[in-house]
């Protein structure tokens, strides 16, 4: 009689973990099989104390993909068949369980159907791996995907982009790729090495060390939970995929623009030039998914397929993704494909009246009714979806509401009542349930308070108030703390917006507060802060239901409005930001991704004409300033006042604005200048871009490729001594230099000055190169030598680069002259 092939699994590695069952099966077996490599085998280990009376069947398998790995297999199945054919009874050892990911079904693979085989499963690495973290991998609905490292690239980052929890197998010598995947999509993750062995180690992802490691090593990625969970964004990405579909993904961004929103074209690299768009890719699904993942909203002008296609595998839970929008590619159709009701469908009508068609809706709500129930209009939101459900079943059935809420006064009169509450209780979970964002938070704020105090002290005070936090429409101050980190803080926390107020304003709620104060009227001239701004915020209806309260170095006061408030426009004013952006020497190519995106979420552009003129294919809202050549200061002063308003300016720079542009004269504004205390006030950043030295040196080689210097020659703010002196510490130090404003109508002379220091310590032969208008039309490039240089062919738009006395210049077979200044790599 035959015997019976039992594959069983043994466990992570601690023998306590093997089942009753394995080791009662193991210890009866007349045979027991198992892979091995030349350190011995991990499986007969963890089993050594059930295995003596067994005869041991081990089998080399090669780790290689020659073809000797199946070999051995082969001939391991043939032992083993030899073995049962003789009427015993074998075990077949696998670590953790053998039916995952284990080594034993390429045995059992060869053995099918020709002998009888039985499985005793295994505690998994993967929740041996949990255990010993001490994590809880998935609960309720969450699901789990368990996936090797070697698995293709795309599934991993697809699911990686996908909030629910992952465990990856087989790390080993794929550390460092996946490791990376995991930082890149915005995951943490936990490293377990050989768990539940002697020598176990567990360490968080970010904090292990790169390099191979260990075979059996394990990394958890817990799933994206309530806290964590990406956020949908505000931007939109317009994605094209051919030119046929070019003009109507200008015509949607530029509609979608009008509506206040940023949004970036997207175009695909094979069939559209990147001069034609915002932003290029070279793989559509992968590309669509990982902006759909990331939050972004995406209109496709392409079939709706490829969208769905795209994203499918990370549709998950309607409630946290951002809408998916389908345009035909001539603009015939506008199809809300996901996340209808969260600003899709706004944007979709957006689209639609672009376009001049009506949006096409499948919702059920939205057919019959006009309205989306769970995406309520702007200063409301759903307190907990699960009631709505049944609610518009009722309405399908013909059914109708009891209910004051004023954007539902279209639906039919009935018995099913739909409130609006700011305070939490336990109805939430029964009844049809709308928070209108109608309370403002006021603070006031004693200077450097940790922001973390700032935010518990919140959640303290609209807990004190049961206000539910989602009715918080913004948090409230005072303009002198228009700056304060911890107030910020504060509304970023509740993801509302920060508004301050004058003097002036605050004065005249006086009259309205509960607790004014004689010291706070002494310090800042008003007799509250916190109670003023909330109430200011209210509106004249407004009601105060929480008092001012004093905490660590905080004022904080609520007050509620009978409806929800807003626009948020119109209450006070914003900060004000000021981001000084480098767009680059000229081609769109240049421009960076920072750049496009800052430009696209401003509100205003100022700067020298020519330069705007080069990103008016990027303006859309935006408001336009411009300045001649020349007055730079008041150039940047006029945006940081224009900021100082509560705006959002981007102050437009070509090159790299931290090079010999207008990110200097702003810091210096700020730190010196005569600017209203609003402006000095305004949240400040830097977009660099890719400077003209830059350009010149890639157009030309790597003449910069060893140690340079910047030196502008403009001698309008800078003494020419001063200049010469940097010069000669230049020449002596024999680097190359790249030499900015060179020559212009008025100063002829610097440039042929700056030639004769250099040619007192260069050779004459030393690569000199011209560049002039870089990445725009009128581009020149000229290469030449110390001794031939002319400076007549040199402008305003030149920049000159001279190399050191180490560059060199090659002309290769196709008649191309190239520059380079070597390291001092050895080169063979």
């Amino acid at each position: 009689m035959r015997g019976t092939l039992t594959v069983v699994g043994v466990g992570p590695g601690d023998p306590e973990l093997m089942t009753l069952k394995a080791a009662r099966v193991i210890e009866a077996a007349d045979v027991v099989a198992y892979p091995e490599t030349s350190t011995g085998s991990f499986a007969a280990r963890i089993a050594a104390a059930h295995t003596q009376n067994a005869t041991h069947l081990p089998f080399a398998v090669p780790m290689s993909n020659d073809g000797a790995a199946e070999a051995a297999y082969d001939l391991a199945a043939d032992d083993i068949e030899g073995h049962l054919d003789r009427g015993r009874s074998v075990v077949l050892l696998c670590e953790g369980d053998p039916m995952l990911y284990g080594s034993a079904a390429s045995i059992t693979a060869r053995l099918a159907g020709r002998v009888n085989i039985e499985v005793v499963p295994g505690v998994t690495a993967a929740t041996a791996a949990a255990a010993v973290a001490g994590m809880s991998l998935v609960r309720g609905e969450t699901p789990l995907t368990i996936l090797p490292s070697t698995a293709d690239i795309a599934l991993l980052r697809r699911t990686l982009a996908a909030p629910g929890a992952v465990v990856l197998y087989k790390v080993g010598r794929h550390f460092d790729a996946v490791a990376a995947l995991v930082r890149n999509a915005g995951r943490t993750g936990t490293l377990v090495v050989r768990a539940t062995a002697a020598d176990q180690r567990i360490e968080p992802l970010e904090k292990a060390e790169a390099g191979v490691k260990p075979y059996f090593s394990t990394i958890l990625v817990p799933a994206v939970t309530l806290e964590t969970e990406r956020t949908v964004t505000d931007e939109v990405a317009v994605v094209v995929l051919g030119p046929s579909g070019l003009e109507t993904g200008r015509r949607a961004k530029a509609a979608i623009q009008a509506t206040g929103r940023p949004v970036r074209l997207h175009g695909y690299v094979k069939r559209i030039a990147p001069v034609d768009v915002d932003v290029t890719f070279d793989a559509a699904t992968h590309h669509i998914a990982d902006l759909f993942a990331s939050g972004t909203s995406v209109v496709g002008v392409c079939a709706a397929g490829i969208l769905i296609r795209s994203v499918a595998p990370l549709v998950t839970d309607k409630t946290v993704e951002p809408p998916v929008v389908a345009v035909a590619d001539d603009g015939s159709a506008v199809v809300p494909l996901l996340g209808a009701h969260r600003g899709g469908m706004r944007m979709a009508d957006a689209l639609a009246a672009e376009f001049g068609v009506r949006t096409t809706v499948t919702a059920l709500s939205d057919t019959r009714h006009g309205i989306a129930l769970d995406d309520p209009p702007t200063g409301w939101s759903v307190a907990d979806p699960g009631p709505f459900k049944a609610l518009a079943a009722a309405l399908a059935a013909g059914e109708g509401v009891a209910t004051d809420v004023p954007f539902l006064a279209a639906l039919p009169r009935g018995e099913n009542a739909v409130r609006a509450a700011t305070r939490l209780d336990e109805h939430t979970t029964t009844v049809p349930t709308y928070v209108p964002r109608s309370v403002a938070l006021g603070m006031g704020s004693e200077r450097g308070v940790d922001p973390e105090v700032a935010v518990s002290s919140a959640i303290e005070v609209l807990a004190e108030a049961v206000l539910d936090p989602r009715a918080l429409a913004c948090v409230v101050s005072l303009d002198l703390k228009a700056d304060e980190a911890a107030l910020h803080a504060v509304a970023d926390a509740f993801n509302v917006p920060f508004r301050v107020f004058t003097r002036e304003a605050l004065a005249a709620e006086d009259h309205r507060l509960a607790t004014p104060s004689d010291a706070v009227r002494t310090a800042v001239g008003i007799s509250g802060v916190a109670e003023a701004a909330a109430l200011a915020a209210a509106g004249p209806a407004a009601r105060l239901i929480l008092p001012k309260r004093v905490r660590s170095g905080l004022t904080l006061a609520l007050a509620e409005a009978p409806e929800p408030i807003g626009p948020v426009e119109r209450i006070g004013r914003a900060r004000g930001r000021l981001t000084v952006v480098g767009i680059g020497p000229g081609t769109k190519l240049w421009r960076t991704g920072d750049c496009v995106a800052a430009l696209a979420a401003s509100e205003a552009f100022v700067g020298y004409t020519l330069y705007l003129d080069l990103v008016e294919d990027l303006r859309g809202r935006q408001s336009r300033h411009d300045f001649p050549l020349g007055d730079e200061t008041e150039r940047v002063r006029f945006a940081l006042e224009l900021a100082g308003e509560g705006r959002n300016v981007a102050l437009i720079s070509s090159g790299d604005p931290g090079i010999y542009a207008m990110a200097t004269l702003a810091m210096e504004l700020l730190d010196t200048g005569e600017i209203s205390d609003a402006a000095k006030r305004v949240d400040v950043a830097v977009v660099p871009g890719v400077s003209a030295a830059q350009a010149a040196a890639a157009r030309t080689g790597a003449p910069l490729g060893h140690d340079f210097a910047f030196i502008s020659l403009s001698d309008l703010l800078t003494p020419w001594p001063s200049i010469a002196r940097r010069l000669m510490a230049t020449a002596a130090s024999d680097f190359a230099v790249a030499l900015y404003n060179p020559r212009s109508r008025r100063r002829t002379t610097q440039l042929e000055r700056a030639l004769e220091i250099f040619r007192g310590s260069r050779p004459a032969d030393t690569p000199v190169i011209l560049a002039t208008s870089v990445g725009r039309p009128e581009e020149a490039i000229r290469i030449t030598t110390l001794a031939e240089i002319d400076p007549d062919d040199v402008d305003m738009l030149s920049t000159v680069i001279i190399g050191a006395s180490t560059t060199k210049k090659f002309t290769r077979g196709d008649g191309r002259t190239l520059v380079y200044t070597p390291r001092g790599y050895e080169v063979t």
